[in-house]
């Protein structure tokens, strides 16, 4: 839980590369071994998810399409219980974001 906590404040640097490349780190830690973490703690992975949707608002596309690119492998691979319950909140209470987020996204 240490890396992930980490990482999260670093989502809001001013610069989108470091941005970039927290949500990278992110990925890579959620969706290995790193993410059982985050199986007994609602919280985090709440704080996680609410990341994760600011991240898909980012000014800068490319973070945009990383986050985008970790919200759809979850929601296919379902990693992790507390983040499934996490994403199924953030669907609901955040649909407009997330169907504007993937209906305009740019292929890559």
């Amino acid at each position: 839980m240490q890396g992930i906590a980490n990482l999260l404040p670093r989502l809001d640097d001013p610069d989108p590369d470091i941005r970039f490349m927290q949500l990278n780190d992110l990925a890579a830690i959620l969706n290995g071994p790193g993410s059982e973490s985050l199986r007994n703690d609602t919280h985090a992975a709440a704080r996680v998810i609410d990341r994760l949707i600011k991240a898909l608002t980012d000014s800068n596309g490319e973070v945009q399409n990383q986050a985008l690119k970790w919200y759809l492998s979850q929601l296919a691979h379902k990693h992790n219980a507390n983040l499934d319950t996490a994403l199924g909140l953030s669907l609901s209470e955040h649909p407009m974001t997330i169907w504007h987020r993937i209906s305009t996204r740019s292929p890559s």
